[in-house]
Parts: C-alpha cells; structure tokens; sequence
C-alpha cells in the first residue's frame, strides 16, 4: 500500500479527479456486467425467481440506457 501511495503517476494534477471519476465509472460499469452474467448463468442453470427478474430486467435497462 505505501508503493501505492507514493507511485509517481502520469496524470496531470489538474487531471486527477476526471481521472478518479472516469475509474469508478468503470468500475460500477463492470459491476454491472459481472451481475448481468451472474443472473443469465442462473438463469440458465436454475431459474431465477421473480426478483432476480426484476432485478436482471432492471440491469438490462441501465445498460441500454447508458450506451
């Protein structure tokens, strides 16, 4: 953790935060994603209750709507 912490970046400082929020944008963004597929597998494996469709459908819709 302290390499981490003192890691001599390559982003400008006044670029930072831009930088910092567009890493957690793709983070939540494969979030997304590795609970889409973990719904499909499920889905195709078992079934998925009536939450968990809901919940897939809701996934679905947030990625449709974020491209």
């Amino acid at each position: 953790i302290v390499r981490l912490a003192t890691w001599e970046h390559l982003v400008p400082e006044q670029e930072l935060a831009r930088e910092f929020v567009d890493t957690v944008l793709f983070l939540q963004k494969q979030n997304h994603e590795r609970e889409i597929r973990q719904y499909i597998e499920k889905s195709r494996s078992e079934g998925l209750n009536q939450e968990e469709q809901a919940a897939l459908m809701t996934l679905l819709k947030q990625r449709h709507q974020e491209a």
